[in-house]
């Protein structure tokens, strides 16, 4: 499914990524571990396109650097590690991971609307579905951009330290939801 071969990342005289080479198994979590600097959100800004590298990074043979932003957008759901604190509603901020899905000017259909409520659900924030992104606690916040992620409706879902600002039963049930992703919906997880 997803494939980096051979990815090379410098700063300057510093080396982010130094000739990686693995694939992510298809409907399965890939945890990638290494103390701070190490690379691991630097790996994920190479799929954004945010980060320039040598090498390659491949979805069902397509070479991601040829893609764009719209197209990488329908394969790879991307949770970065630090997240805006936004003026505007989470139900607002979910219904934006439906952006690369729409033709350019077009609304929402029912289907949209119904993977957004999905979304808002599994997130745990029926509560919270009005209340403003600059208002929320830090797990709350992650959560609604979880959901933003969760609505763009992708094979793959790469999460940046997504339990950092999560209470230790958050953690726990986050954990659990991600391994239904897995399973039940059979996305392909990297953490």
């Amino acid at each position: 499914m997803m494939r980096f071969d051979h990815m090379i990342v410098r700063f300057g005289r510093k080396t982010a990524l130094d000739d990686l080479t693995f694939a992510l198994p298809p409907h399965r979590l890939t945890a990638v571990v290494g103390k701070n600097g190490a690379g691991k959100s630097t790996l994920i800004s190479c799929v954004t396109g945010q980060v320039r590298y040598q090498g390659e990074i491949q979805f069902d043979g397509q070479i991601l650097s040829r893609m764009t932003a719209r197209q990488r957008a329908r394969l790879v759901a991307v949770l970065p590690q630090s997240l805006p604190k936004a003026p505007l509603p989470v139900e607002s901020l979910v219904a934006m991971g439906r952006n690369p899905h729409l033709p350019f000017g077009s609304r929402l259909t029912a289907d949209d609307q119904s993977k957004i409520d999905w979304a808002i659900q599994a997130a745990g924030l029926e509560d919270l579905r009005q209340a403003r992104l600059d208002c929320l606690s830090g797990g709350e916040r992650q959560r609604a951009y979880l959901a933003m992620i969760l609505a763009q409706d992708t094979p793959v879902v790469m999460l940046d330290e997504p339990t950092t600002y999560m209470d230790i039963l958050r953690e726990a049930e986050f954990l659990q939801f991600l391994e239904e992703l897995k399973t039940r919906h059979g996305k392909t997880l990297l953490v």
